[in-house]
């Protein structure tokens, strides 16, 4: 834990003990380094007597320092069971001391050597005077794990303070590569160039405008990427400049239905990012698709476009959805009857920084279908089609349709591909008749073909190739 006396350690404390612990870890590891030296010396051929007393002077005062820098740090936090683990060890590997050490690795036992930036934001919370946010937090941490979640504080003036784990790997960064630095750096514009103005607008006024609430936000990745995410934002502690903000970060949870695609856009409609379910959907992955106008995937794109401008126009307060049908492109299938369903996410009651989560959900289904290439390389398969014959759908996007046919056919395939505009005799698929497809376990699956040949969709959707025939199993 981190006090020293079984107490609450507020942030500066915090700070000052990170410190201390960093001096700690320094100087162990220099002694480490002296103890190399004095080893790597007795390995050359010849040693001179006065080379090996130096080096031998050297490791003592490593040695020595270290001690005075542990023992120092002791004293102030006696009980912390991390820096008593840490000092356990370097009497073990360098005093070569092991029984003085096992005595501190019990003491480091019985105090505990996790560091908890929850409990740390709970104290902090708990010892100010004003009890809004205390209860706040206290209501709001309850089911809060951790590992899963992100933490994050910051001070008045948008610099992260602390983060754990789970925040750093929700962006993508390191340990050490975010504290310091600003909290907008996390976020693409416009809200990175506006976080700073949002947090002066609540010190000047005390008015909340996205605390206390849950909000759906987005984020940007170390790698340049924009990705949802779920933030409860709250007051930590202090008044004026020296406030405190605590933001805790969930992924969002998953739509209700599977077969649910959400999108990311701006209020004008362009795509920040999308659910990995787009190429099961529409075929298209959804990295090709971030950076288009959401209304371009539609076949009625100037209606959809209109619903959208009057959705963003609506005086509404609250993030209320709104609904409407549409007929969704697919780059390798007859377009797709779907039901839109818009939510407002960001800064809500501001126009300029909220954005759209449009949740799009297939109104019937494709069947068990796929799209192939006039090289038998299969370009699209739904899902129903991988469950059916037991592959990950992933798996199959990389496959010929020679290895889903049994011997022999698999081995002529090619060639009949090459005579699709030869009549086909009564027992060829293209005839309706029952045709074997090899399931992953390698059982044969009876189906009949309806297929159909195209050279290129009528809108060829980004990061799509046309597809020479569709086949449509029964």
């Amino acid at each position: 834990m981190f006090p020293a006396d079984g107490g609450g350690l507020d942030l500066i404390g915090y700070v000052e003990y990170q410190r201390n612990y960093r001096g700690c870890i320094k100087a162990h590891k220099v002694a480490l380094v002296a103890q190399r030296q004095f080893w790597n010396s007795l390995l050359r051929d010849t040693v001179r007597f006065v080379d090996l007393q130096k080096t031998l002077k050297l490791m003592a005062k490593a040695e020595d320092k270290a001690t005075s820098t542990y023992r120092r740090v002791l004293e102030r936090y006696p009980n912390n069971g991390k820096l008593l683990k840490i000092y356990g060890r370097f009497l073990e590997y360098v005093r070569n001391d092991p029984c003085t050490a096992a005595k501190y690795y019990a003491e480091a036992s019985k105090y505990g050597t996790s560091e908890s930036l929850l409990t740390l934001a709970q104290g902090q919370s708990s010892s100010t005077s004003t009890t809004s946010g205390s209860s706040n937090l206290t209501s709001a941490t309850g089911t809060v794990n951790e590992r899963v979640d992100g933490l994050i504080i910051i001070n008045a003036s948008g610099q992260i303070l602390m983060v754990n784990a789970a925040a750093l790997a929700l962006f993508g960064y390191g340990k050490g590569e975010l504290e310091g630095k600003s909290l907008s750096m996390l976020m693409p514009q416009p809200w990175a160039q506006q976080h700073n103005s949002f947090l002066d607008r609540y010190i000047e006024s005390g008015v909340p405008h996205i605390l206390d609430r849950n909000r759906t936000m987005v984020g940007l990745h170390k790698d340049r990427s924009v990705f949802p995410f779920n933030l409860l934002a709250m007051r930590l502690s202090g008044l004026g400049g020296d406030t405190l903000f605590l933001g805790v970060l969930r992924r969002p949870p998953p739509t209700s239905d599977s077969t649910t695609v959400r999108f990311s856009t701006t209020a004008s409609g362009l795509i920040l990012s999308a659910d990995s379910g787009t190429e099961g959907m529409l075929g298209v992955a959804a990295s090709h698709l971030v950076g288009q106008q959401v209304a371009n995937l539609f076949t009625d794109s100037d209606v959809v476009q209109s619903f959208l401008v009057k959705t963003v126009g609506s005086k509404s307060e609250s993030e209320t959805s709104y609904k409407t049908h549409a007929s969704m492109l697919h780059a390798y299938l007859p377009a797709v009857e779907v039901e839109l369903n818009v939510q407002f996410g960001g800064a809500v009651e501001d126009s300029e920084c909220r954005f759209l989560i449009i949740e799009v959900h297939p109104v019937s289904d494709a069947g068990a279908v796929m799209a192939l290439n006039q090289k038998g390389r299969l370009l699209f398969v739904t899902d129903k089609l991988a469950a059916m014959l037991g592959y990950p759908i992933v798996n199959m996007a990389k496959m010929d349709l020679n290895s889903l046919l049994p011997t022999p056919y698999g081995q002529m395939h090619t060639a009949w591909l090459k005579a699709l505009d030869r009549r086909p005799g009564p027992s060829s698929c293209r005839a309706g008749g029952v045709v074997h497809l090899l399931a992953a376990n390698g059982a044969k699956v009876p189906v009949t073909l309806k297929m159909s040949g195209t050279k290129a969709p009528v809108r060829t959707m980004a990061g799509a190739d046309p597809p020479r025939f569709r086949g449509y199993s029964r």
